[in-house]
């Protein structure tokens, strides 16, 4: 492996045309451009230096470098560099962290994108993405899941394939379509969610929104916050006492407290507004980020994570490992989210189909009550037997299929 210098100054634009491995850029006090490759062609101008290689690719920049890069093959990780970055292809993964402002044309892996101070624009995202710590996001589509916490101004996303989880924002929010479920809170903004395929979640505080779901809405309040609220389902309860509530058919409108945000809900399935407080330590919270008890698959991501980690160090240097075992941790995080979401869906077809069951059997008895005597009505899974056999499946001893077996056999 060739390394090279090049002194362009503390600010200079750098260009990668073309790199056909992985490339990891990071930056140090030096005005100078440390590249570190084999089979690398540079052309160097004023302040700028374009470079491409054919295999993997290291970068040492000036902290307040520009950074233009058209198409990566392998992971990227780019870490620490003040300035602009312009992505246009990653074929692979990729960290970017750190940066003035960013875009990205495609990026076929996994994306995670965190510290970046201004705009944070993307058109195609096909892997998992988590979004953290941003001046403001406008997304136009995210095939996998989906992350975005503390972003200082607005949010715009068109539409996201996966499951959906967005909080901690400050400026307005404006979603197109979510494939999956969503779940939100601590929005400071004026919100529009314009289609939910699945259930969505929204916990206070959250400022005025429309928000709209085929699946059920579940909207966790504190009990003493004001609130005007317009609901519309197929079932609407709740275990907040409103100052003054007009019912309608499959609607109400509620008002609670003197000026309150405005939340507009339309769902296909039930509305339940539950006391926030009671919630608390709710084993159904969804979202992207938490902890979890990996037991043996942990420990081979873990050997997995060593074992590439010191390959690439051998490569590119220890920064390199560090970066990619981030990078892994991050990915291990994703895989237990979408194993706990698993469960959690598995809980609520279970509700939802107990709900179906006991509707089913009240038409059944009124229908049949006058030509014979109702057959005695089928058992359902207690509580408790529903919570152990979901703790099973977040403990991964079994699979949510296994779990919906298991909860139509205790119906019988």
């Amino acid at each position: 492996m060739s390394e090279e210098r090049f002194e362009l100054g503390k600010m200079p634009q750098i260009n990668v045309t073309a790199c056909h491995g992985d490339l990891v850029i990071r930056s140090w006090a030096e005005p100078v451009v440390l590249v570190k490759g084999s089979e690398v062609e540079t052309e160097t101008g004023e302040d700028e230096l374009t470079l491409s290689s054919l295999g993997s690719l290291k970068l040492i920049v000036p902290a307040d470098s520009n950074l233009s890069l058209e198409k990566v093959d392998g992971d990227l990780v780019v870490k620490n560099v003040n300035g602009r970055l312009h992505i246009g292809e990653v074929s692979g993964d990729a960290v970017l962290a750190d940066a003035s402002s960013l875009k990205i044309g495609t990026a076929h892996g996994d994306l995670i994108v965190k510290q970046i101070s201004n705009d944070v624009n993307s058109e195609s995202i096909f892997g998992d993405a988590v979004f953290r710590h941003l001046g403001s996001l406008a997304l136009d589509k995210v095939y996998g899941d989906t992350s975005v916490t503390h972003i200082d101004g607005t949010v715009t996303i068109n539409e996201v394939m996966g499951d959906f989880s967005l909080r901690h924002i400050g400026g307005d929010i404006a979603i197109s379509r979510v494939h999956r479920d969503a779940a939100i809170s601590h929005l400071s903004g004026k919100t529009e969610i314009n289609q939910v395929e699945g259930d969505l979640q929204i916990e206070a505080p959250i400022g005025a929104g429309t928000f709209k779901a085929n699946g059920d809405i579940e909207l966790r309040w504190t009990a003493n916050e004001a609130i005007d609220l317009v609901a519309n389902g197929a079932e609407i309860t709740s275990k907040i006492a409103f100052d003054k509530v007009v019912e309608g058919d499959g609607s109400i409108t509620a008002v609670h407290g003197k000026d309150g945000p405005e939340i507009i809900l339309n769902a296909q399935g039930d509305i339940m507004i539950k006391d926030k407080k009671a919630q608390n330590n709710s084993w159904g919270d969804f979202n992207l980020d938490f902890d979890f008890d990996f037991g043996s698959f942990g420990e081979q991501i873990n050997e997995h994570m060593t074992q590439f980690a010191s390959t690439m160090e051998e490569k590119f240097g220890p920064a390199f490992s560090q970066n990619i075992a981030e990078k892994f941790a991050h990915q291990a995080e994703a895989a237990a989210a979408k194993a706990e979401k698993a469960a959690q869906r598995a809980a609520r077809r279970a509700e939802k189909q107990a709900k179906r069951h006991a509707r089913q059997h009240e038409q059944h008895g009124r229908s049949s009550r006058a030509a014979a005597p109702p057959s005695p009505p089928r058992q359902t899974a207690s509580k408790e037997e529903q919570l152990k056999i979901l703790g099973m499946v977040e403990k991964g001893i079994i699979s949510p299929e296994e779990a919906n077996t298991l909860l139509k056999a205790l119906e019988n």
